[in-house]
C-alpha cells in the first residue's frame, strides 16, 4: 500500500454452516516483509457490511480464512479509501455536504428539507446513500461518524425539492434581497434552523461540509424553524425571541463581546453559537 495518513477498509461478509470466531480475520501490518501481522476488530456498518480503520504506517492488509469442512464464508465489496468524517452533536442533528457520493452508517437517518408554505418540512430518505453535492439533514445519536465514499451512487433517493444548500469550505453566506439565512442551531424552541446570532438573518458563517437554508422573508416571518424528535413530515415555523441584540454571557456568567463557537446565555436562555 502507498504511504497514507490513515484509511478505512470496507467489505461485505457472510457465513453459513459451522463457522466460528476463529474462521475469518482481518489483519494489518507495518512490516509485511517479515510477515508480522496483527488482528483488527471490524465494526458492523450495515447488514453484512463491515468497516476497519487502517492507521497511518500500515502497508498491508490481509484477509485470513481458516476454512472449515462444514462451513463457508463469502467476501465481497472490498473498498479502501479515505473516509468523509462528520459529527452529530448532543442535539441529535447535523447537516452534511460533500463532493462525493457517500453511504451513511447504520443508525444515521438522512433527510432533505422542502419548502412548505411559510414553513419547511423534512422528508426522510429511504436509503443511506446520498449523491455528491447534495446537502442533507442528519439525525443520529451524538458522536463522531464516517461516511463511506462511493465511486457511483447506489441509491435511487429522490431529492427533488430539496432547499438545503451546502458549502465545501467555511464560507460567509449573505442573503439575497427578500431572503434570510438559517443555519442549524439550538434556539428558543430547541434544535432547528435559526438566524445566526446578531445578524438579523442577513448573513451566516457556514462551516465546511455543512448546509444552510436561504428562504423568502416577509414582515412578521419566522426567525426560526423548530425541529422535533423524531423527525416528522411537517415542521411548524416558530418565532424566536429577539435576542440577537441582548447581552451575551458564557456559562460562567462573564459577558462576551465577540462570541465564537460554543454555548452561551442570551436573554436568559442557553444558545449554541
Amino acid at each position: 500500500m502507498p504511504s497514507h495518513q490513515g484509511l478505512t477498509f470496507w467489505y461485505n461478509y457472510r457465513e453459513n454452516g459451522n463457522v466460528t470466531s476463529n474462521t475469518f480475520h482481518v489483519q494489518i501490518s507495518t512490516d509485511p516483509k517479515h510477515k508480522i501481522f496483527s488482528d483488527v476488530t471490524p465494526t458492523l456498518l450495515q447488514t453484512n457490511r463491515y468497516v476497519v480503520s487502517i492507521p497511518a504506517g500500515v502497508t498491508a492488509v490481509k484477509l485470513l480464512y481458516n476454512k472449515k469442512k462444514t462451513g463457508n464464508i463469502g467476501i465481497g465489496g472490498l473498498h479502501i479509501e479515505e473516509v468523509v468524517p462528520f459529527t452529530v452533536t448532543s442535539a441529535g442533528y447535523a447537516t452534511f455536504y460533500a463532493n462525493k457520493n457517500v453511504r451513511f452508517p447504520q443508525g444515521v437517518k438522512a433527510s432533505i428539507v422542502e419548502a412548505d408554505g411559510n414553513g419547511i418540512k423534512v422528508k426522510e430518505l429511504a436509503e443511506q446513500v446520498v449523491n455528491a453535492n447534495t446537502a442533507v439533514l442528519l439525525q443520529a445519536k451524538a458522536g463522531a461518524y464516517v461516511a463511506e465514499p462511493l465511486e457511483t451512487a447506489e441509491g435511487t433517493a429522490n431529492t427533488t425539492g430539496n432547499i438545503l444548500q451546502g458549502c465545501l469550505e467555511e464560507k460567509d453566506v449573505t442573503a439575497t434581497a427578500g431572503q434570510k439565512i438559517y443555519i442549524l442551531n439550538t434556539g428558543s424552541k430547541g434544535v432547528g434552523f435559526y438566524w445566526e446570532m446578531g445578524t438579523g438573518g442577513n448573513s451566516a458563517t457556514v462551516q465546511a461540509g455543512h448546509a444552510y437554508l436561504s428562504l423568502p422573508f416577509a414582515s412578521g416571518g419566522a426567525q426560526g424553524f423548530s425541529l422535533v424528535d423524531p423527525i416528522v413530515t411537517g415542521i411548524e415555523a416558530v418565532e424566536t425571541p429577539n435576542t440577537q441584540d441582548a447581552p451575551i454571557y458564557d456559562l460562567s456568567g462573564r459577558r462576551v463581546t465577540h462570541p465564537t463557537h460554543g454555548i452561551y446565555i442570551v436573554g436568559g436562555k442557553k444558545v449554541m453559537k
